[in-house]
């Protein structure tokens, strides 16, 4: 079994896990709290991929341009709410359902922008959901909404 395969079992008995907690009468914000980490710290910042602030990571041009990471927000194109959301709907939660997910959706993990950049999704009501035009295919919809661009 390789490392990723290894990741995407472990992320998916979590999901598992989780999922069964709620059918249990769970508040919904715990166990997904615990997804979100597991999905950060396995998928998007695991074995072998850059940091959450690293120099390889995605980001505006913006965020490019800026040298105090103090002013930098880590950010997920497609947010994490709805990704979960995804993966709760799935009818079987195993490796190669969450890998189409988590490859289409977050690939290489989040983007940097700046604060203000985070500011003007807030504005426009973009913190936490997509564009209501959203075609589910572009996942840099939300920046493009908040005229945010993408280096």
């Amino acid at each position: 079994m390789t490392t990723q395969n290894s990741h995407l079992s472990e992320i998916a008995s979590i999901i598992s896990s989780c999922r069964r907690l709620e059918e249990l009468g769970n508040n919904k914000t715990g166990p997904r709290k615990i997804i979100r980490e597991a999905i950060f710290f396995i998928w998007e910042t695991g074995v072998n991929k850059p940091t959450k602030f690293s120099k390889k990571r995605a980001r505006s041009i913006r965020a490019s341009k800026e040298k105090d990471i103090k002013n930098l927000r880590y950010d997920h194109p497609i947010p994490l709410k709805i990704i979960i959301e995804k993966l709760y709907s799935l009818e079987e939660i195993n490796e190669a359902s969450l890998l189409r997910i988590l490859n289409r959706y977050i690939k290489e993990g989040g983007i940097l922008i700046t604060k203000e950049e985070d500011k003007v999704l807030n504005e426009k009501g973009l913190r936490s959901t997509m564009p209501k035009d959203w075609d589910e295919e572009d996942i840099l919809a939300r920046y493009k909404k908040a005229g945010i661009e993408i280096a």
